[in-house]
């Protein structure tokens, strides 16, 4: 955890716009990838799963996003998106040279989920919370290998959750 003292609070603060010009940029990653942008560049509507699944795959590997409502959501409880906070990462310390992995980490963790969603089987999003939190859940090596190649620093990581 990084402490500023208030004279760097001014600083860190500055970079933060720059940063969210970065994070749209970055967008075009994204894009690239077949999601859809809104908002600027920092929520995400991913097709074929929702924010609340794709969260619960992040939350696994300790990194910490919000779903967010987009529109053509049929509930506001399973929202369609995720948002990405720029800020919040500056805060934490990240530059422009994080913001790159963490956009292809955050896909690869879209990719666990799909696969996942896939593999559960039930439809609702509670039986996705059971199968992703089970001890042996199938993906868990693909989790540990992504993060393996995604640790920024050299910062494991992964914390896993156990009910």
């Amino acid at each position: 955890m990084i402490i500023y003292e208030a004279s760097d609070v001014m600083e860190v603060s500055k970079e933060i716009p720059y940063h969210c010009m970065y994070c749209n940029d970055c967008c075009d990653d994204y894009l690239g990838w077949g999601y859809f942008a809104y908002q600027g560049g920092v929520v995400f509507s991913f097709l074929g799963i929702d924010g609340a699944r794709v969260e619960k795959i992040l939350d696994l590997a300790s990194i910490t996003l919000n779903k967010k409502s987009v529109p053509g959501d049929k509930s506001a409880l399973v929202p369609g998106g995720i948002r990405i906070g720029s800020p919040a990462m500056t805060t934490r310390g990240f530059t422009e040279k994080e913001f790159v992995p963490t956009a292809d980490f955050i896909h690869e963790s879209v990719q666990i989920t799909l696969e996942a969603k896939r593999l559960v089987s039930g439809s609702k999003l509670q039986d996705f919370l059971k199968f992703v939190a089970a001890a042996d859940f199938p993906l868990l090596d693909n989790m540990l290998n992504m993060l393996n190649l995604f640790s920024i620093n050299n910062i494991f990581l992964f914390a896993r959750m156990h009910d």
